[in-house]
């Protein structure tokens, strides 16, 4: 196993959909501090539903993962888990920072999508997913971030 290739190995095993969602609780327990329970029950709802959307439709397809990836998964392929997770959380984040910390919208924005896309390279790379799958990963992300910036303005 070559350097980069260990590098995704490990950058799978750690960034996973189990740790994306762990941050999102982390998170929710900083908004529920800093701002109001409803502010932190959106992030928790949001983030429940974003895990059953993922599991409901890796069930629901049953799509089998690529021949030949560099590392064995058990679990069904489509959609991305870990392209759906990543988008979702670099949302949340990026809401977060912005709103607690007053990072910049523009860089913060740029970083976090930047780390998202890194993740669904490395899905691709490692052989676990195709283009088609990492893809409606991120929309499936994509769409649940943009409800939770939605409930969030209301």
């Amino acid at each position: 196993m070559t350097d980069f290739n260990l590098w995704l190995f490990i950058f799978t095993k750690i960034i996973n959909t189990e740790s994306f969602f762990f941050v999102l609780l982390l998170i929710a327990y900083g908004v529920w501090r800093r701002r109001s329970t409803r502010s932190a029950l959106i992030v928790v709802i949001t983030t429940v539903f974003t895990a059953l959307s993922i599991l409901g439709l890796k069930t629901f397809f049953a799509v089998e993962r690529p021949a030949g990836a560099l590392i064995e998964l058990e679990s069904y392929a489509f959609p991305s888990g870990h392209a759906t997770g990543i988008l979702f959380l670099a949302i949340v984040l990026w809401w977060y920072v912005t709103h607690f910390y007053r990072w910049s919208r523009v860089w913060s924005g740029l970083g976090f999508l930047t780390f998202a896309a890194l993740v669904g390279y490395s899905r691709l790379y490692l052989g676990v997913h195709t283009e088609t799958q990492v893809l409606a990963g991120y929309a499936l992300g994509l769409s649940w971030g943009i409800l939770f910036l939605f409930l969030m303005r209301k």
